[in-house]
């Protein structure tokens, strides 16, 4: 019912997950930057096809560290339980998707009672940049440089506290990695930094955006839609056209929607406290 995608699949599963943007954009990232064959880069990943034909119908991907996805629009159980006998083995340490799909996984996974530190639908926003709105907000961008790590750190215990992603204790860490991150920008008003942002995928001509933050004195200023309407508005200029998010709360929601997002379903984030062995299922 499966088979493994080898190096000339990549084309054709760009042109599948590509028609399920919205909740494919984590996959398309990593495959459009790993391809299907790396296996030691943690974003590299083993994608599982289901075809009918010549034509793939569905696909599960695990990546090196363990995080699974899928888009398998319409599909019966059996597929689930299908991918939970190739991933038999492998530490599973969270899950992301179309919410109906992804309670599908952790049922043939066996994760339904495990201990998850997040397990959330979120609302899942689409933009055709052609439809940014720039608001009135005279901000510049800068990327980050480790110089402003020991600050960041302090931002990134309140974006990892609110949006449950990771324990406050990550906070350095964080922010470390996010100083090193392609995509990465700071929003400065006056010169002094008031936002961040960043891309967490990119596949061809669309971006999905991740890691917005204002911290608490600078909210109610429209910075937190102005970093990311100027860091598209960068983008735009280098041919992306397509942006998706996913909201963490009411305000992120109302700052999106005010640069031109508009609500396109929902995305499931289910991340597991500890690590899961995929235990031997049988397929019938």
């Amino acid at each position: 019912m499966l088979r493994e995608a080898g190096p000339d699949d990549g084309a054709a599963l760009e042109a599948f997950l590509s028609r399920h943007a919205g909740t494919s954009m984590f996959m398309r990232g990593n495959l459009a930057a790993q391809g299907t064959q790396e296996r030691e880069h943690r974003h590299g990943t083993r994608f599982m096809l289901h075809e009918e034909g010549a034509e793939i119908v569905a696909v599960a991907g695990i990546t090196n560290a363990g995080h699974v996805m899928c888009q398998a629009p319409g599909q019966p159980e059996a597929f689930f339980e299908a991918v939970a006998e190739a991933f038999t083995g492998r530490a599973v340490a969270g899950l992301g998707g179309d919410p109906e799909q992804v309670a599908a996984l952790e049922a043939a996974l066996g994760l339904e009672g495990a201990d998850f530190i997040l397990r959330r639908d979120l609302p899942l926003f689409e933009l055709e940049l052609a439809h940014l709105r720039l608001p009135d907000v005279a901000m510049t961008l800068r990327a980050p440089d480790p110089a402003d790590v020991a600050w960041l750190s302090d931002w990134f215990v309140g974006f990892l506290t609110e949006t449950e992603l990771a324990g406050a204790s990550e906070g350095m860490k964080a922010a470390a990695a996010y100083v090193n991150a392609r995509d990465a920008r700071l929003g400065l008003v006056g010169g002094k930094p008031v936002a961040m942002t960043n891309f967490n995928a990119r596949a061809f001509d669309t971006v999905q955006i991740g890691g917005v933050y204002v911290p608490q004195a600078a909210r109610g200023q429209g910075y937190g839609g102005a970093v990311v309407a100027r860091h598209l508005e960068v983008a735009r200029e280098t041919g992306i056209n397509r942006a998706i998010l996913f909201a963490a709360s009411e305000y992120a929601v109302r700052s999106y929607e005010r640069i031109g997002f508009k609500a396109a379903g929902s995305y499931k984030l289910a991340m597991l406290r500890d690590p899961v062995i995929v235990s031997r299922r049988v397929v019938t």
